[in-house]
C-alpha cells in the first residue's frame, strides 16, 4: 500500500467521522468510555524499500542482496477526547535489515555488508468510527521522528574503494506518519488491534542511507 493511498484513504475516513451519525446500536455487555487515556503495545512485520539507489554498487564487479522485511515492535499511549476523536504518540523499532556485496572478477573472494537499524518516535491525532459498542476502525495521521542508523564495511581493500566503506552515518528525519486499523474491544479496558501504518522517509538526500518503511502490526490496549 503506497503513502498516498493511506493518506487519501484517512482524509476520507475523516470526512465519515464528521458526517456521520453514531453507527451500530449498542448491545448490552460493555460499557463503553468515550473518554480517557489508554496505553497499548504491539508486534508485526515491517518493511523496508531502499531508494534511490542508496546502497547500489553501480558496477557488475559487485552483486548485491537485501533484507526486506524484520520483526518489530511498538509501544504507545493516546487520549480519546470522546469515541470518536483522539490522539496517538509512542515508539517503534523496525528492527535490523542488510544490504550484502559479493565481489566477481576481480573482486572475487570480497564481500562487505550495509547493516540498517530503523526506530521512529511518533505523534498521531486518531479519528475513530465505531460499528458498534466492540468493534471500531480507525484512522491515523501525523509526524515522525524517524531515525536511521548505518553502518558498512568489507573484507578488502578494493570492495572498500567500490563502496566507500567503512561507512558510519546516522540521520534523523522527519516523516509523515499515516495508517488504519481496527480494535475489537474484548471488555471495558482491553481491546486488540490490527493495523497498518506507513513511517515515511527515513535518512536524506546525499548520505546514502535514504529508505521508507512501512508496518503491520497487532497490539493490545489498555484504557484506564
Amino acid at each position: 500500500m503506497k503513502l498516498k493511498t493511506v493518506v487519501a484513504a484517512s482524509a476520507a475516513l475523516a470526512s465519515i467521522f464528521a458526517a456521520a451519525p453514531f453507527a451500530g446500536a449498542q448491545t448490552p455487555g460493555i460499557a463503553v468510555r468515550d473518554s480517557g487515556p489508554y496505553l497499548g503495545g504491539g508486534i508485526g512485520r515491517s518493511q523496508i524499500r531502499f531508494e534511490n539507489g542508496s546502497f547500489a554498487a553501480n558496477t557488475p564487479l559487485v552483486g548485491e542482496s537485501r533484507d526486506r522485511h524484520d520483526t518489530a515492535w511498538s509501544a504507545f499511549a493516546g487520549y480519546n477526547f470522546d469515541r470518536r476523536w483522539g490522539v496517538e504518540g509512542g515508539y517503534t523499532d523496525f528492527g535490523n535489515f542488510n544490504y550484502n556485496y559479493t565481489g566477481a572478477g576481480a573482486l572475487a573472494g570480497s564481500v562487505g555488508r550495509a547493516d540498517y537499524q530503523a526506530r521512529s518516535w511518533w505523534l498521531a491525532g486518531k479519528g475513530t468510527f465505531p460499528i458498534n459498542d466492540k468493534f471500531e476502525v480507525f484512522g491515523k495521521l501525523g509526524l515522525a521522528a524517524n531515525r536511521a542508523e548505518v553502518n558498512g564495511s568489507a573484507n578488502s581493500a578494493g570492495l572498500n574503494a567500490v563502496l566507500g566503506t567503512p561507512f558510519d552515518r546516522d540521520r534523523t528525519h522527519a516523516g509523515l506518519l499515516a495508517g488504519l486499523g481496527a480494535e475489537y474491544r474484548l471488555n471495558r479496558q482491553m481491546g486488540i488491534r490490527l493495523e497498518y501504518d506507513d513511517y515515511g522517509k527515513f535518512g536524506s538526500g546525499g548520505s546514502r542511507n535514504e529508505a521508507r518503511l512501512n508496518l503491520w502490526q497487532a497490539g493490545l490496549t489498555y484504557r484506564f
